[in-house]
């Protein structure tokens, strides 16, 4: 049996003044009955026969790259060290038996363009890996050269480029600015080498939002990068060129330890009417030899500062939740946290909040819708038990720290990262002979 398959070949040549000419796109063809690209670009001479143009063409692997990538010390991303540092490196070589060949059928004019694309993978602390996009705001320095084949520097190539880039990106594109080919055909083995060195560096928030959190024991978890070396004729299409090669991860992944750019500030409301007639304003030092009842209530503010996070990590809250926790000052001066805050406090609330739990625990704990806002206030009362009722319980007149703590909480009711910060007041309950004593 006999099997007849039809090809048919498309060329494209754009029209120039110059009698060589490179075909800058692609080469549409048919395989039976589906379309097919050929990706890459093809030198076409145009050749007189008669009173008719003939369009020759060759079709070879004209050029080679070897690329490679570095990662650069220190892994650990802090508000100090707050940017990473890679050098990604592509030898560009062309083929010696076609080198003639190819100038042969070049056009006059003709150039050559290269360019990274540099990349991010997310890895867990179970060495599961996923794409990672470039987050916006970041501040990419990339630092040009080119080596020839003596790996010796050329003076007159060398570009710095810098750039903030306005919105999230899958990939970072680091385009020589300025046709290659010239370097690789003046050189004597027609082989260059260009090199990129990348920075990126990021604000607090930056950081949280870039680089995952590492806790104590993990190894895996950070963020790897990785590089591929694209060869084109035309800057527009080199994305898409398929003259490419990848180099392989480095193995140093860029991590964070737990970090927060939120800012909770925590103090005594000033000139506030308590309900205790004791007192007109909130104070924090308790006497209960002055006192006329066992109880006296305190106020206390709470700021939950957001101007600093990322508008994506702001958009990502749904909630906020607070946190109390009590502490009692021993005898050694450490603060031991209480197991029962009930037998310390009558009560505890937060104004506008739902509490999740009671005052019988090592903790209170209240949410309040988040709509966006920069900082939100939170207004706290609670009533310090002293006295008899205090006394009777084997309880210690001593200094008491009650603790706040704020989170941001997404749809999951997940803690968004970066959002976890605390702040105290301090207050003293004693009992203490104010008069004077008489010889």
């Amino acid at each position: 049996m006999i099997i007849s398959e039809n090809y048919y070949l498309t060329i494209n040549i754009p029209e120039t003044g110059s009698s060589k000419k490179v075909i800058k796109n692609f080469v549409n063809y048919y395989s039976g009955n589906k379309p097919r690209k050929l990706n890459g670009n093809i030198p076409t001479n145009l050749v007189q026969v008669t009173n008719n143009d003939t369009g020759a063409y060759v079709i070879a692997n004209f050029f080679t790259q070897l690329v490679s990538v570095t990662a650069h010390d220190p892994e650990e991303i802090t508000a100090s060290n707050n940017f990473i540092h890679a050098t990604m490196t592509s030898k560009i070589s062309i083929d010696p038996s076609l080198r003639d060949t190819f100038n042969g059928y070049k056009s006059d004019d003709f150039n050559m363009y290269q360019a990274f694309k540099f990349s991010m993978k997310s890895f867990d602390e179970n060495d599961a890996g996923a794409n990672a996009k470039i987050i916006a705001g970041t501040s990419v320095n990339v630092d040009y050269s080119i080596l020839n084949s003596s790996d010796t520097e050329l003076s007159n190539a060398k570009i710095s480029k810098t750039e903030t880039l306005s919105e999230a990106k899958d990939s970072y594109m680091l385009m020589y600015p300025d046709s290659v080919y010239d370097y690789i055909n003046s050189d004597t083995n027609g082989s260059i080498t260009v090199k990129a060195d990348i920075s990126l560096t990021y604000g607090t928030a930056g950081i949280i939002d870039q680089f995952p959190e590492r806790k104590d024991g993990d190894t895996k978890t950070g963020i790897g990068v990785n590089a591929s070396s694209y060869v084109a004729y035309s800057q527009n299409n080199i994305e898409n060129s398929s003259i490419s090669a990848s180099g392989d991860m480095p193995a140093r992944r860029y991590y964070r330890k737990a970090m927060t750019v939120a800012q909770l500030n925590y103090n005594v409301a000033e000139s506030t009417v308590l309900e205790s007639k004791d007192s007109p304003f909130s104070q924090l030092g308790i006497n209960a030899k002055d006192m006329t009842t066992e109880e006296m209530a305190i106020t206390a503010n709470a700021i939950y500062d957001l101007s600093a996070l990322s508008r994506s990590t702001k958009d990502s809250g749904k909630k906020i939740q607070y946190t109390m926790r009590l502490y009692v000052k021993d005898n050694s001066g450490d603060y031991k946290q209480t197991n029962d805050i009930s037998k310390y406090l009558s009560s505890f609330t937060l104004e506008n909040a739902t509490s999740s739990s009671g005052l019988n625990g090592k903790e209170c704990v209240f949410t309040t819708d988040y709509n966006g806002e920069e900082q939100n206030t939170a207004v706290t009362k609670f009533t310090v038990k002293t006295g008899k009722a205090f006394e009777e319980q084997g309880l210690t007149y001593a200094n008491y720290r009650v603790e706040l703590t704020a989170v941001l909480l997404n749809d999951n009711n997940s803690v968004v990262n970066g959002t976890t910060s605390s702040d105290y007041v301090v207050y003293t309950n004693a009992k203490i002979e104010t008069g004077f004593i008489n010889s």
